[in-house]
């Protein structure tokens, strides 16, 4: 399955036009929460919100399982003089997560991590790290028919974390469908 998955996703990425998409907005509002330092951008796809924070000062390390979309972090990168550093890895390989290393932020933008990953996620957190989750809600495979699998369940994550203190919790809807944004702090 994760053959054929990254097949899918190597074809989005290759068919996609030159132009970089616009950061997502829930980042953009809430980088003011972020800490100065280094960001873990997991499941980055083709950089997007890697490039926007690399932009604004961060060191950002973006990791996907797609070479098509870290070929075009690459080269959106490059053509805005940035330097990004870029894993390929499978996301649910507990082993390759766990070895990621430790960064001040952690961002994690429309993809839902399995359960035995999510809890790795508060160990890659240096002190009073940041880990932002946003991605899509339960209502979007309810009115969208996005696969279940996907989506968060709802207030799936406020407990979810013991090491961690939940700062903020949003239930939205824009453009791409019905998202919770969640931005919790290691203690």
């Amino acid at each position: 399955m994760l053959f054929t998955e990254r097949a899918k996703w190597n074809r989005k990425f290759k068919e996609r036009g030159d132009e970089l998409m616009a950061p997502e907005s829930f980042i953009v509002e809430n980088i003011d929460l972020l800490q100065k330092g280094t960001v873990l951008d997991l499941a980055c796809g083709d950089g997007r919100n890697s490039v926007y924070l690399a932009k604004v000062g961060f060191s950002v390390t973006g990791v996907d399982f797609s070479e098509e979309g870290l070929n075009r972090l690459e080269i959106f990168a490059s053509n805005n003089n940035l330097t990004i550093s870029q894993k390929l890895i499978d996301l649910s390989n507990h082993k390759a997560v766990s070895e990621l290393g430790r960064y001040n932020n952690i961002i994690v933008n429309h993809f839902k991590p399995s359960d035995d990953i999510l809890i790795l996620l508060p160990n890659l957190l240096k002190r009073e790290g940041i880990l932002l989750i946003n991605t899509f809600n339960y209502r979007q495979s309810e009115e969208n028919g996005f696969p279940r699998r996907f989506c968060l369940e709802e207030n799936e994550l406020m407990e979810k974390f013991e090491d961690l203190k939940l700062l903020k919790h949003e239930v939205y809807q824009d453009e791409r469908g019905f998202l919770d944004g969640y931005i919790f702090q290691r203690l």
